[in-house]
């Protein structure tokens, strides 16, 4: 089986109820904070250049952008919402080892999808 196949079962099985309680509140936060950085990039300077350049290229619509939504190819969207992201160069410490994410972590309660976790503020 070749590596995209094995990547697509396992995020295809996947069951979010399954992971560990610290572990999805470390995720939520990480996602979170992509999240919000990328809005929060999306005005910053080189980002409409950059997204009038990846829509002018064309191709085939296989991912969405964040904030604006256009249909992209997927590398296209993956740098649009990348450098969003990053582009108020905010710090990537929030891992598993950080101490506030541990304290700041309780108990939640199963949720029945993915995206319903991610959007509970249990954490």
């Amino acid at each position: 089986m070749q590596t995209e196949s094995q990547l697509a079962a396992f995020v295809r099985g996947f069951d979010a109820r399954d992971l560990p309680t610290e572990a999805a509140c470390i995720t939520r936060r990480v996602v979170l904070a992509a999240v919000g950085t990328g809005i929060a990039g999306a005005a910053e300077d080189g980002i409409g250049p950059l997204r009038d350049l990846l829509l002018s290229r064309g191709g085939t619509a296989q991912a969405r952008a964040l904030v604006f939504g256009d249909r992209l190819p997927a590398a296209a969207a993956a740098q649009l919402n990348g450098t969003m992201c990053r582009a108020l160069d905010y710090c990537d410490a929030m891992g598993p080892a950080s101490t506030s994410a541990r304290r700041s972590c309780r108990p939640r309660s199963r949720r029945p999808s993915w995206p319903a976790a991610a959007a509970a503020p249990s954490c």
